[in-house]
């Protein structure tokens, strides 16, 4: 500890001061107190000509566009992209590694993203009304979800006697889905939704119901980019930024329990049949368990459904289908995206990439015809750019308690107990930028990336102190932005996301309408291409031409997200196989087979608990309970009786699992059958394909003490 202490103190003399700073009483690590300005995120005076800024930033974490924006008139240009400063040759050589770059896929096409503060203004409501569908016909699965009769018919499809009084709540609940955060009402029956306002009932987040081109309500419930992306943290009442979050993945979603709920209602409505019955209109698993997303069948089932010029409907097997599923993952935070230069877990497409968001939001809307042919592209460029606009208007939310408010970082008489230790923080500020994980041999059997080893050298700059040290960045403004893509070999995290996405798919998508492939060498505009032309162009191999924009193809890894928000981010690792911020620093920690805490009241629904009290403020995740998995064989569900194997609907999953896993780009689509299967998919069983909770390694090289120092450092980013 003596060895890592010193190390720490010569880093942090060439910055300012180490040593001077009151520890807290954690005796972690020395702290870097003196010299800098802290608490505060602004500059300091300079001092000997030489200007300190502060180790920690507690300024608003705004976007950049936002930022800028919020005292300029309409008329101020927006400044340079800090994502768009990573380009080939950035930060060579220096502390910290880049190799995700960020490409320009605007430059051959008339559309153009926001310039000025008022363009994004405009477009930023635009994009919100669009991605929500309030005020706006919803972006829906289909063009009709379902009518409202079905949707207050669920009941029956759960098994239910009668409709419960809190029809509204179970729904909620069963399905993982949060409360809205606007008003979101629904008829219920015998409501004339026009005559009532839209009607009595209350949708889930994620759920709306469709206005017609006059602006009326249609009794139709649509789905809208929210079902996967927002989550609860909180309730509203426990701090700005908390309850029901926009743009926070849908940690506690079962999509493919909304899916199998949905066909077994259409289909007893269709039959009228007083029976459930239970199937899955969707033709892939949009997951295998709670909380998590099969993204990547979904975007190749997509591809198969879709011409990849056009973007109509058209069936072709561009893609060989019999490869190993990408498994599931949790679904990103969208504010995410303001701070990385590139896309997706594997860094596939720039972020200035906008098309890919149209092809997912066209796509799944098959039944609006027309919506994607050419002559529509400029529309479609518009529609795109806005919703990116709105998506970087997102801010992380920020820690609810703040700093502790004795000068020795402990709480004070009216803090919450889980308020920050800011000595603590500045020092775990030091360790994140400066402490090389393979420094003590540790790590000997892992390779080291480039730079210094630490976790800003993947993860990249979070401190002013060290986002103006020239040795760290070549240009402060890429502070906070991402973008190293860790090699497998390095990273150690499942593979499954990144090599099940096949070259094929990856140069499929390079010579697409994705890929901004107007003005490239070889490109013919589809309504010039004859028929051979299009046959050439949507049949492997893909080597006609390069868009503007192609996905990553060299370094085949993932890529480090921001880890702005990082506290509110869990569970963790994309495949979100491991609860807590404290298992992924300690792998020796993390469990196996294990399950969230559950909400508790009289009905028969219990989804994952959300609130504060579920939250384990000391390891930074969700609290969970370990499982005891009776079976532990890779593929297999986890039967939690003792002597008892498994059921024939757990026969039929583990069939389909296995053969979607090992042969199909997407399970097959296995329905949910009994109750036990429900519950079984609230269990995180690492055993499954996919689930693995390994990687991360190198950070087995810290002690406990830094790892808390950690912990609380990035409780303020």
């Amino acid at each position: 500890m003596m060895r890592r202490t010193l190390a720490v103190c010569a880093i942090a003399l060439s910055l300012s001061a180490c040593g001077g700073g009151n520890n807290g009483g954690s005796g972690a690590v020395a702290s870097n107190a003196q010299g800098a300005n802290l608490g505060t995120g602004a500059s300091s005076s300079s001092s000997g000509g030489v200007q300190q800024f502060p180790l920690l930033d507690t300024s608003p974490h705004i976007t950049y566009k936002e930022a800028f924006c919020a005292n300029q008139p309409d008329s101020a240009a927006l400044p340079t992209d800090p994502r768009s400063l990573i380009q080939p040759g950035f930060n060579q050589g220096k502390k910290v590694s880049f190799n995700a770059w960020w490409e320009d896929c605007h430059r051959n096409i008339p559309t153009k993203q926001p310039q000025t503060c008022g363009e994004y203004r405009v477009a930023k409501a635009a994009g919100q009304a669009y991605v929500s569908g309030v005020g706006n016909k919803a972006l829906t699965t289909f063009s009709i979800f379902m009518p409202s009769k079905g949707y207050n018919d669920m009941w029956k499809v759960w098994g239910l006697k009668s409709r419960p009084a809190d029809f509204d709540e179970q729904a909620r609940e069963r399905w993982g889905l949060p409360a809205s955060t606007y008003p979101n009402p629904y008829p219920l029956p015998g409501e004339d939704p026009n005559a009532t306002n839209g009607g009595s009932g209350v949708l889930p987040m994620g759920l709306v119901q469709i206005l017609d081109a006059n602006g009326k309500y249609t009794g139709n419930i649509g789905m809208t980019c929210y079902v996967c992306h927002s989550g609860a943290l909180g309730q509203s009442s426990d701090g700005a930024g908390l309850g029901t979050i926009n743009g926070l993945g849908a940690h506690a979603a079962d999509l493919n329990l909304i899916s199998a709920d949905v066909g077994a209602d259409v289909l007893q409505a269709l039959e009228g049949n007083s029976v459930p019955i239970h199937t899955l209109p969707f033709p892939i698993a949009l997951s295998s368990s709670r909380g998590a997303i099969n993204a990547s069948g979904v975007a190749e089932m997509l591809m198969t459904l879709m011409d990849l010029q056009s973007m109509t409907i058209d069936l072709k097997i561009r893609v060989n289908p019999f490869h190993a599923s990408e498994g599931d993952t949790k679904t990103a935070s969208w504010w995410w995206g303001s701070y990385r230069s590139r896309k997706f877990y594997d860094g596939g497409l720039s972020m200035d990439d906008d098309r890919m968001d149209t092809f997912i939001i066209k796509g799944f809307n098959a039944l609006e015809p027309k919506t994607l042919e050419p002559e529509a592209s400029p529309q479609n460029d518009t529609e795109a750019n806005q919703t990116v606009a709105y998506l970087d208007s997102i801010q992380s939310p920020a820690f609810p308690y703040g700093f502790c408010s004795n000068a020795d970082g402990s709480p004070g008489p009216n803090d919450n107990p889980a308020c920050i230790n800011q000595p603590l923080a500045e020092q775990g500020a030091i360790l994140f930028h400066s402490l090389d994980l393979w420094a003590s041999g540790a790590n000997n059997a892992i390779p080291h990336p480039p730079g210094n080893g630490s976790c800003a050298s993947c993860h990249g700059v979070y401190s002013p102190q060290y986002a103006n040290d020239p040795t760290y960045l070549d240009d402060p403004r890429a502070m906070a932005i991402t973008g190293y893509i860790a090699p497998l070999d390095i990273i150690g995290t499942d593979p499954a996301r990144t090599t099940g996405f096949t070259t094929e798919d990856r140069e499929a998508l390079s010579s697409s309408y994705i890929g901004y492939p107007e003005g490239m060498p070889g490109y013919i505009p589809f309504a010039q291409q004859t028929r051979s032309e299009d046959l050439a162009f949507n049949t492997p191999p893909y080597s006609h031409f390069t868009g503007a924009c192609e996905w990553e193809q060299e370094t085949v890894g993932y890529l480090t997200p921001t880890l702005r928000g990082v506290w509110a981010s869990a569970p963790y690792l994309h495949n979100a196989s491991v609860p807590d911020v404290w298992s992924v620093l300690k792998p020796s920690d993390r469990p196996t087979v294990w399950e969230r805490l559950l909400t508790q009241g009289p009905g028969v629904e219990h989804g994952f608990d959300t609130s504060l009290q579920a939250y384990d403020f000391t390891k930074l995740g969700w609290k969970y309970n370990p499982v005891d998995c009776k079976v532990t064989v890779p593929g297999l569900p986890c039967s939690t009786e003792p002597g008892k194997f498994i059921d024939l609907d757990q026969v039929l999953t583990m069939i389909d699992k296995i053969l979607g896993s090992g042969f199909l780009y997407g399970d097959l689509g296995y329905p949910l059958l009994t109750r036990t299967e429900i519950e079984q998919r609230k269990i995180t069983n690492t055993h499954e394909y996919g689930k693995s909770n390994a990687g991360h390694q190198f950070t087995q090289s810290l002690t406990d003490a830094e790892r808390k120092a950690l912990i609380e450092y990035l409780k303020t980013l």
